[in-house]
């Protein structure tokens, strides 16, 4: 039974590599370190999907920060702060032409990239707001030492969420939240 599992997934991968639909799906895997482009969706405070000029849409997770999580079904609650995020990020850059820099691609596929504002970021500019924290999930997944301190004059500033008292970092309510939800 395994052997004939494993040759219908062989000929199921062949045919679709020669209709051509493994190389276009291959092509959204290209890691692209700087374009420009147009802000077409926000999904929540942290993440964009932005029009590049030859008509490819790219969904870009910002580097550096981690904002609250939105709700996400049943399993998935939503965090305080999760909505505000998400429409100050669509408030900021929807509908604007940005130069996008980035640094990898990840788990998902996604540019992982700072949005260039000028002389500052949307990153940045989320976590001087209080709408999303220096992402410290990782060591590798914080860059940008302007937007620890950007986190830094929020929090002394008690902007957005540091107003609460009660905010809790999104890879913590993911962990305590989601892993644990449903279960």
């Amino acid at each position: 039974m395994e052997s004939i599992f494993s040759s219908l997934v062989t000929f199921v991968v062949a045919l679709i590599t020669t209709a051509g639909i493994v190389p276009q799906a291959a092509a959204q895997r290209e890691f692209t370190p700087e374009f420009q482009g147009r802000v077409v969706h926000v999904d929540d405070g942290d993440t964009v999907v932005v029009l590049r000029a030859d008509g490819q849409k790219t969904k870009v997770r910002l580097a550096n920060i981690d904002a609250p999580e939105t709700h996400h079904g049943r399993c998935r609650p939503g965090q305080p702060f999760g909505q505000k995020s998400g429409q100050a990020l669509k408030r900021m850059v929807l509908g604007k032409q940005l130069t996008l820099t980035c640094s990898t691609l990840d788990r998902y596929d996604r540019h992982v990239c700072d949005l260039s504002m000028g002389q500052t970021t949307a990153n940045r500019e989320m976590a001087r707001m209080g709408l999303a924290w220096a992402n410290r999930a990782r060591a590798s997944y914080l860059r940008d030492q302007e937007v620890v301190r950007a986190e830094q004059e929020a929090r002394s500033q008690r902007r957005g969420f540091w107003a609460d008292g009660q905010a809790v970092e999104p890879w913590q309510w993911r962990k305590e939240q989601w892993f644990n939800s449903c279960s």
